[in-house]
């Protein structure tokens, strides 16, 4: 069916069902349903939307028309229904790696290492160290305490943000391995008969029938996916930035909420890779406003990647969202980029009508400047007028542009004349010489195609220099200046975000070339604060998130909230009606053969909505029957009886036994314990024990084992996304097993979470972290 617009639809001799774009799905409009996803979305498929005279794949397909009237357009919202048992995808890729992270035990764990800590342990000779490092925990790094117990050491190690700790002795021998959080996601959801897709085209084929793979497609303005269980996900949003022309990505969202809550759906995760301006949106709005951008709409944490756990996350935004613009403007004093930073900062704490103190406050007042320019120009403008010089365009003679790459470069030897150091020039050379044979090292190492992070080239630098003081120093200066022969540049890893180093031979790309005729041309402007505030937003981001002088404690906080990418928004079971009688039914099968199958979680329960007066006997038959309509491997079913209710007569009301809301148990057979339809993660039993924490798929790319069959990120064994994963994969833990006679002279964890772990590296720490936190 062609999709009119508002004009042509008005000519039609019989009009299809229109509804209002922006009120669709509001209580009560146009339905108001009572009762679970999989009787709800029959209603609504029924009463709200044209089956279409095709099918895509097998698949029938529903049309709901949406009217904007201000903007004359129809805009077309597609339901398809998916058989499970005929589709090519029958499992589902989105429920295996979502899940929650099992805190509760390692909290336990904690505290109760703590006590004994506190009571049993007598600190000996390091009491010193303790108060550093409770301190230190206070800005939620990594530690660890030590005291002597019955002649032997005792460590209480604290994880990278100082939640969970775990009490051992003989830290040489203990597995850093088995510190690893346990997750459990929707994979032990049971199959679904159904799937239903909710789709928005994108505009250009709003006229045009669908065709097969439009589940594949990544060009929808609205994706989602619902199982008939009431548990789905949303694949896809698309506004104005998308390449929508009409619709903005709020309008969508809004509409999207609607439908799942009319709907009765019970949790939706979303995987949020969104971006505006090269600006991961979950990082900047989490900083500005406490949540992502689909916190709006009641969005929370749902796992994150990597090990990182809820309590990680929160409080990597709290850290970010704390920094002290003038502690800020103070540690970017020493770099290229001061005055531009302090011009910003400055420029929008006097345009503020209120005070701006920490990081938080600056990016929420600038976006809250982006989204109204009209009330922010009048503003500029009146305030401007009398402190600001009109804008002089300056009309010089541009050079060839490779020439002008050769005065981007500076020579270190005349750049130390010009630094206002306590060390003298032949201190700050020689540290630089020791950098770069560092950073020459890494390049001629064949297996080696990145750069080195700050903290690798300091390691490496203090071999040869242990004022660490000199080379923090040298370093901030080591940017774009010419060593030698050779040009040392710093930059963005794009794949990890983390700041490297990197040198390249004085010729390679940067030989000057003979002059040409010179071209008159009008240079842009230097950066000036509000000119543009999205380049404004842009520039702070950038710089203070992944560009902060000598904070480890930055780097660590913004990468784990980028590896947060699953949030889940739940609707809670709740009883509305008081002429209905809700419950939960949860399944209790004959566990001998079920658990001889598996070791997985139960599924969640089912709900059932009946008459006030039913009885006993029609409880039985709604169970059996939601049972059998939702999921594959239930079709044969049959309730035998309630648990509690065994001997009650089958006649029985329930509003007499039992209250609305509750959760019941039933007993029965039937189950198809053997069928391939069973879990929605797949049959496949795959263990994940990876260094970072993870032990359950999040949804990264890992490699597996060849002698232990463990999965580990790729990662976290140093393989990049770009790279290929090899044939034959041997983990650090089976390396270590096949060379008995090895002594281990390293930490196994080498992640920047962990880089703490050792009470060297403490001091460093706690220093950097004390200006944003005070005990």
């Amino acid at each position: 069916m062609s999709i009119p617009n508002l004009e042509n639809c008005k000519k039609r001799k019989i009009w299809p069902k229109l509804y209002d774009f922006n009120t669709f799905c509001e209580p009560d409009c146009p339905i108001s349903p009572t009762g679970p996803f999989r009787d709800n979305i029959r209603l609504f498929l029924q009463q709200c939307a044209e089956p279409e005279d095709y099918k895509v794949e097998g698949m029938s397909i529903w049309c709901t028309f949406l009217v904007i009237e201000s903007k004359n357009f129809v805009v077309p919202l597609y339901t398809i229904e998916e058989d499970v048992k005929k589709s090519v995808r029958p499992f589902c890729d989105l429920c295996r790696c979502n899940g929650k992270f099992l805190l509760l035990l390692i909290l336990f764990i904690y505290f109760f290492c703590l006590f004994l800590l506190l009571l049993g342990l007598g600190f000996e000779k390091c009491s010193g160290f303790c108060v550093r490092f409770w301190k230190f925990s206070l800005c939620s790094m990594m530690g660890c305490v030590f005291g002597f117990m019955d002649g032997e050491r005792w460590y209480l190690l604290i994880n990278c943000y100082g939640y969970c700790g775990f009490l051992v002795k003989n830290s040489s021998a203990f597995d850093f391995n088995s510190l690893s959080i346990c997750g459990l996601g929707w994979s032990h959801n049971f199959v679904s008969k159904r799937k239903y897709h909710v789709i928005i085209p994108v505009e250009s084929e709003w006229s045009q029938k669908l065709e097969d793979g439009v589940c594949d497609l990544q060009t929808h303005l609205l994706h989602g996916l619902i199982h008939c269980n009431g548990f789905g996900h949303l694949l896809c949003i698309k506004g104005r930035e998308g390449g929508s022309k009409y619709l903005c990505g709020r309008e969508i969202m809004d509409l999207w909420d609607r439908i799942c809550a009319n709907l009765r759906t019970r949790k939706i995760t979303v995987e949020d890779v969104s971006k505006k301006r090269s600006m991961d949106l979950r990082l900047l709005y989490g900083i500005a406003y406490g949540h992502p951008w689909f916190g709006r709409w009641g969005y929370k944490f749902s796992h994150g990647s990597f090990g990182v756990t809820e309590l990680i996350y929160i409080r990597a935004i709290e850290i970010l969202r704390a920094m002290e613009l003038e502690k800020i403007i103070q540690d970017f004093s020493d770099t290229s980029l001061s005055k531009s930073m302090k011009q910003i900062i400055h420029y929008y704490k006097d345009l503020s009508p209120i005070q701006l103190i920490t990081f938080k406050d600056l990016l929420r007042f600038m976006l809250a400047i982006r989204s109204c320019p009209c009330v922010w120009k009048k503003q500029s403008n009146t305030s401007s007028t009398t402190n600001s010089k009109p804008p002089i365009n300056i009309v010089l003679r541009r050079k060839p542009l490779v020439k002008e790459k050769c005065m981007k470069y500076r020579n270190f030897g005349s750049l130390v004349g010009t630094m206002d150091s306590r060390w003298p020039t032949r201190r700050l050379q020689y540290a630089a010489d020791v950098i770069v044979d560092a950073l020459k090292a890494k390049k001629e190492d064949k297996h080696s195609q990145e750069g080195m992070t700050r903290q690798d080239v300091r390691d490496a630098a203090r071999m040869h220099i242990g004022d660490t003081g000199l080379l923090d120093y040298v370093l901030k200066s080591m940017n774009n200046v010419v060593v030698g022969k050779y040009v040392v540049q710093r930059a963005v890893n794009p794949k990890t975000r983390i700041l490297e180093y990197s040198i390249e031979e004085f010729g390679e790309g940067i030989i000057p070339v003979k002059s040409e005729p010179e071209s008159e041309t009008v240079l842009a402007q230097p950066h000036v604060p509000g000119a543009d505030v999205n380049a404004d937003v842009v520039y702070v981001y950038e710089n203070v998130l992944f560009n902060y002088p000598e904070s480890e404690l930055v780097e660590v906080a913004t990468q784990a909230i980028l590896d947060c990418k699953h949030f889940v928004k739940e609707w809670p079971f709740r009883v509305e009606n008081d002429q209905l009688l809700s419950f939960r039914c949860q399944v209790m099968p004959n566990w001998n053969d079920l658990e001889a199958k598996s070791h997985r979680k139960a599924p969640p329960g089912e709900i059932i909505v009946l008459p006030l007066h039913a009885s006993v006997l029609e409880l039985k038959h709604k169970a059996e029957s939601a049972l059998r309509d939702t999921y594959c491997m239930m079709e044969r079913f049959v309730v035998i009886e309630i648990e509690h209710m065994e001997n009650l007569d089958d006649k029985d009301m329930l509003c007499k036994l039992v209250e609305s809301g509750a959760e019941i148990f039933v007993k029965g057979y039937g189950m198809d314990i053997n069928s391939q339809l069973r879990y929605e993660g797949g049959s496949d039993n795959w263990k994940v024990r990876c260094e970072c924490g993870a032990c359950d798929d999040d949804g990264e790319r890992m490699v597996e084992c060849d002698i232990c069959e463990v999965w580990q990120h790729t990662r976290c064994n140093g393989i990049h996304d770009a790279d290929i994963v090899p044939q034959l994969f041997i983990c650090s833990g089976c390396c270590d097993s096949l060379l008995p006679g090895k002594t281990e002279t390293h930490q196994k964890f080498e992640s920047s979470d962990d880089l703490l772990m050792i009470p060297a590296a403490i001091g460093y720490g706690a220093e950097v972290a004390e200006p944003f936190f005070q005990a």
